[in-house]
């Protein structure tokens, strides 16, 4: 058989869309091209140059076919990422006393999928309280909701007005629970071996998470194959996840900024304000399977320290109107430190 006759039986578009590189399928595309014996016909000089043209080119089309993204951030990008990395490593761990205390601002939509489906947005202002077992306590003050269109609202309205969430002013409190299970020992395991609730548990206790850019990437590689969105976004959301864990060591911020440095489809939005009005460094992600929501970070760039994240509407859709750049989501963290207790608010702003 030619590399004319792998190709064609292979077939790299038979499938509408290929998930990923390390799909089953991928993988057999890719082995059945890269054995093929191009020698066994015994080619003249002319079938021998088309050969060697065809690998080349499959060498060049079929990564791209399979990943469907260039590999790694945009270059500035990670450049950036890798000097947040240097500061986050410089920056160390500040959380000195029994709880790590964190005042933010937040936004969270809630949507009706039922026909025609809306979008709400809840505001809220939220303290938390985390111990390094992981217990400790998140009071939540509940604001006013809003609709990011008239097109969300009017359908809100048609649905009969339902409650969107807690009245507003009120105040629920969350208590934490510690943590259960080894996960040192947990940490010592392949993550190929790990089920759901164990790479869970892992992932929640950052004191015994590697700091080896390699072996992070993979632990937070097949933590995401265990959830529903697309690997990558998952891999974005936890890897944001451990660099605003106040329990995160700077060597792992560093190596939680190196693997997003690693990842397609992060682009550098340079300095803006946050929106309390902070100067910071705005990464910016592609969200979901539709790409019709998106992720930011804005980033102080002195410490590492993620200043804010947001979710965007990149694209208006069923279940959600508004024009692009719309804030669908927000945690805006306004102050941190340490206290001794649960209750106890630091005095020290950042």
């Amino acid at each position: 058989m030619s590399v004319v006759d792998v190709l064609a039986a292979a077939d790299p578009v038979r499938h509408a869309e290929l998930p990923c590189p390390e799909d089953d399928y991928a993988r057999a595309l890719r082995e059945r091209v890269l054995r093929a014996d191009v020698r066994r016909h015994a080619p003249g000089r002319r079938a021998l140059v088309l050969a060697v043209a065809i690998l080349a080119v499959a060498a060049v089309a079929i990564p791209r076919v399979l990943q469907r993204e260039p590999v790694g951030a945009s270059p500035a990008a990670a450049a950036v990422l890798e000097d947040l990395a240097a500061a986050s490593a410089r920056a160390g761990q500040t959380v000195a006393g029994r709880y790590a205390y964190t005042e933010a601002k937040t936004i969270f939509s809630v949507t009706d999928t039922d026909a025609p489906a809306f979008t709400a947005l809840v505001p809220s202002v939220q303290e938390t309280w985390l111990a390094a077992d992981g217990s400790g306590r998140i009071r939540t003050v509940h604001g006013t909701p809003y609709f990011p269109s008239a097109r969300d609202r009017s359908r809100w309205l048609a649905h009969g007005s339902p409650p969107l969430g807690l009245p507003p002013g009120s105040v629920s409190i969350a208590r934490l629970r510690p943590s259960r299970g080894d996960a040192a020992a947990l940490a010592r395991r392949d993550p190929a071996t790990l089920d759901a609730r164990e790479l869970d548990r892992l992932l929640n206790s950052p004191a015994v998470l590697p700091t080896e850019t390699g072996a992070l990437e993979r632990l937070v590689r097949a933590y995401a194959r265990t959830k529903d969105p697309p690997v990558a976004s998952m891999m974005f959301e936890q890897l944001d996840d451990l660099l605003t864990d106040p329990r995160s060591s700077g060597a792992l911020r560093a190596a939680a900024y190196r693997v997003l440095a690693s990842m397609p489809g992060i682009q550098l939005r340079g300095r803006i304000r946050d929106p309390i009005g902070r100067r910071g460094t705005a990464i910016d992600f592609p969200a979901g399977y539709t790409g019709t929501i998106g992720y930011r970070l804005v980033i102080d760039p002195a410490t590492g320290a993620v200043l804010a994240e947001e979710t965007l509407l990149r694209h208006p859709g069923p279940e959600v109107a508004g024009k692009p750049g719309r804030v669908l989501g927000e945690v805006v963290y306004v102050r941190s430190g340490s206290v001794g207790r649960l209750g106890a608010r630091p005095a020290v702003h950042r």
